[in-house]
Order: structure tokens, then C-alpha cells, then sequence
């Protein structure tokens, strides 16, 4: 129960702790802070980019872990010396309680991500050679659901590539297999 109180009480111990499981963003939150932790999700946007960028180049990979272990440690730093300099007395906001960061920092990026995967994008592995030289087996696309828009009676354009299901009819039920099929249109 102490460790409770502890955590509730914004103890700079918990908070750097936090800040270096978390990030600085999250602790920031716990904090009290919005403006900063706005500031730290932002930059914590920009070092993902980072390492998707360094992760591409193999002999540069090893830099991608030492900017995640660098972001951590500021927040750790960040989150305890914020956490000594604030007053006992101090009121906290809504988003600074337990159930609120959750809620922001868990929940809402995860249904944000499935709204784009349903509405606009798409991710697909290309399973076989059949679309040489452009698509090679193993590859990765993105099918744009926006730009065929969402009615009935949307057709592709010219030479683009069209995602759809296989659907397998045998004479009892419709059914659909699951398996996702890639193909070059030419109408």
C-alpha cells in the first residue's frame, strides 16, 4: 500500500520511474504538466521517425537504441527533478491521474490506429513474384481506401494495383477464405 501512496503522492523516485519506463511524455502527464508533455509526445514522434531511419541503414541500427535509451533517460532525469521542485499542496488535472493517462497515452493512439487502418490505409505483404518487376515477393504496400471511396460502384483506375479477398463458392455456402489477393487492374 505504501507504494500506492507513493505513486499518488508524486514522489520523484515513482516519477523518474515512470519517466524511464514511459518516456518523459507520460511523465510529464503525471506531473501535472500538459504543455510539456504535448512538447515530449511531439519529440517522441520525431525520434521514432529517427530510428525507423536508422533502422533501414544495418550498420547505423545500433544508434536507433541509444537514441531510445537517451530519450528515456531525460525522462527519468525530467520526471524526478520536476517532481522535487513541486509544491505538496499541489492540485493535480484530470489527465494526471492514473485512469486519464491510460486513457490518452494507450487507448486513444490504438483506436486512432484502427480508424486509419479501416478508412484510409492498409497494410499487405506481397506473398508471391506474380507482379514483377514493380512488386516483389515479400514486399510491403499500403492500399489507399480513400481513393477508391467508400460506395458500392468504386472502381480503380488505370494500371493501379487493387487489393481484394478471394472468395471461394462451392455449391452449399458462399464463404470467404481470408486470403488476400493482389492484383495489376487494366480496364
Amino acid at each position: 500500500m505504501q507504494i500506492f501512496r507513493a505513486f499518488r503522492a508524486r514522489h520523484p523516485i515513482c516519477a523518474a520511474t515512470l519517466g524511464f519506463i514511459f518516456g518523459p511524455d507520460v511523465v510529464m502527464a503525471y506531473l501535472g504538466c500538459g504543455w510539456k508533455a504535448t512538447a515530449y509526445f511531439a519529440g517522441g514522434i520525431v525520434i521514432s521517425i529517427a530510428q525507423l531511419w536508422l533502422f533501414s541503414v544495418p550498420s547505423a541500427a545500433v544508434f536507433g537504441y541509444f537514441l531510445i535509451l537517451a530519450w528515456r533517460l531525460i525522462g527519468l532525469l525530467h520526471g524526478y527533478r520536476a517532481a522535487k521542485m513541486m509544491p505538496a499542496d499541489t492540485v493535480f488535472p484530470w489527465y494526471s491521474r492514473w485512469y486519464s493517462l491510460a486513457l490518452i497515452f494507450l487507448f486513444a493512439p490504438f483506436a486512432l490506429a484502427m480508424l486509419v487502418r479501416s478508412f484510409a490505409f492498409q497494410p499487405f505483404t506481397i506473398p508471391s513474384s506474380s507482379m514483377l518487376p514493380n512488386l516483389r515477393s515479400g514486399d510491403y504496400m499500403f492500399a489507399q481506401k480513400y481513393a477508391y471511396g467508400y460506395s458500392r460502384y468504386s472502381l480503380p483506375g488505370l494500371d493501379r494495383s487493387v487489393v481484394y479477398l478471394d472468395m471461394d463458392r462451392s455449391e452449399e455456402t458462399s464463404s470467404c477464405s481470408g486470403r488476400q489477393w493482389t492484383r495489376r487492374s487494366i480496364t
